[in-house]
């Protein structure tokens, strides 16, 4: 018989261990664990301010080594069959895991909010989770006390945390992880533009993103915080973007809007006494430009389903209008046997059959003339 009251605190105590690592790791003011994701209280508080800052340019040469690596890896692992396309999988692996751990580097915390933020540590199917960083209340300051017990019962228990954040091995996907982020800027891009044309969806997505945090002594559902306004660098994980119509249109929004509110030459004005001489309406093009500019819907392989399918709907974004599946985009980057798949969905059996004993290269060129007028996009891009 299980001793569920023993097996809950070896849990606890498991999670405390690694929750202190991070916290003293990160320099966090408090964490807080669970042996389920505690949606209640994560909730009821707001994510810390947080910036992105770039790479250095030592960072910016390994991170394109590593691409390379990565990008060569992918090509042996669709050349390969058996143990040697299994090793092939396990670089892969290995260098994502390399790239996602830069990538967060780059992530910091505001300092000036660092005294009162901390996060939320779980068992999600018996692996460690971890919320965003959370800001508590001022208010609310004496949970930093017990985190100090806490960190004094903590004792060693080195390389916990990154045993218990081992990952159960997955059957590999179509798209590499580098292709499905790619991917995810274009369509950020593309919803950054239509949210920025949209005053009615802007302002709903304002206060989607702050009603949570400010009226917090109410219970809300993890539905309501299912859309993040953090301001993506794009163009630091995709620099293609650049050639998205889409992204283009809002860097011209973005020129529009600095000279509106651009101090005239002598003008000593705060940029507050010059937004109040501007009509409401110029005021509520310039919100639905910043809160579209605040949407990221990033994400990389690990997302299930597809982010912010709500938000994709309200604004009727159509991928195919802003993406096509070129070599270069997205053909050179996926298995044959996905190539045949998706000439087989978008075109027919027919077409995709003939392709079949084709070289990976005939291939590609091939399913870029059948796809040529189909308007198909992949799933993740896909609105319902």
């Amino acid at each position: 018989m299980v001793n569920t009251p023993l097996v809950h605190q070896l849990a606890i105590e498991k999670l405390t261990v690694a929750a202190n690592q991070i916290k003293e790791s990160e320099g966090l003011a408090w964490v807080e664990v669970s042996v389920i994701r505690p949606y209640a209280d994560m909730n009821a508080l707001r994510d810390a301010p947080t910036h992105e800052r770039d790479f250095t340019e030592d960072e910016t040469a390994k991170q394109e080594a590593l691409q390379t690596q990565l990008d060569e890896a992918y090509k042996k692992y669709h050349e390969t069959e058996g143990e040697e396309e299994e090793e092939w999988s396990v670089k892969i692996d290995d260098i994502e895991a390399e790239l996602d751990a830069m990538e967060l580097t780059r992530t910091t915390l505001s300092e000036e909010h660092r005294s009162r933020a901390g996060i939320f540590v779980w068992f999600n199917n018996g692996v460690l989770d971890r919320s965003d960083w959370k800001i508590r209340p001022v208010a609310k300051a004496e949970g930093d006390s017990e985190d100090d017990e806490q960190d004094d019962e903590a004792g060693e228990g080195g390389g916990i945390a990154q045993s218990l954040a081992k990952t159960e091995k997955k059957e590999r996907g179509p798209h590499s992880e580098t292709l499905t982020l790619r991917m995810s800027v274009q369509r950020n891009a593309a919803m950054q533009k239509l949210v920025a044309d949209n005053q009615k969806v802007a302002l709903a997505v304002m206060l989607a993103a702050i009603l949570p945090g400010v009226l917090s002594d109410r219970d809300w559902s993890h539905k309501d915080s299912t859309i993040r306004m953090q301001p993506p660098y794009l163009t630091g994980t995709d620099k293609t973007v650049e050639n998205n119509l889409a992204w283009q249109s809002v860097q011209e929004q973005i020129a529009k809007a600095a000279q509106i509110v651009k101090a005239k030459e002598g003008d000593e004005s705060s940029m507050f006494s010059r937004l109040l001489e501007l009509p409401e309406s110029t005021l509520l093009e310039l919100v639905a430009l910043c809160v579209g500019l605040s949407i990221n819907v990033m994400h990389g392989n690990s997302e299930t389903g597809v982010r912010a399918a709500e938000l994709a709907k309200a604004v009727n974004l159509d991928m195919a209008d802003w993406w096509k599946p070129t070599p270069d985009a997205y053909l050179n980057h996926v298995p044959s046997k996905r190539l045949v798949a998706v000439v087989t969905e978008a075109v027919s059996a027919e077409a995709a059959n003939k392709m079949l004993g084709m070289k990976k290269a005939q291939m590609v060129e091939a399913a870029a003339l059948n796809l040529a007028d189909t308007r198909w996009v992949p799933e993740m891009m896909r609105t319902a």
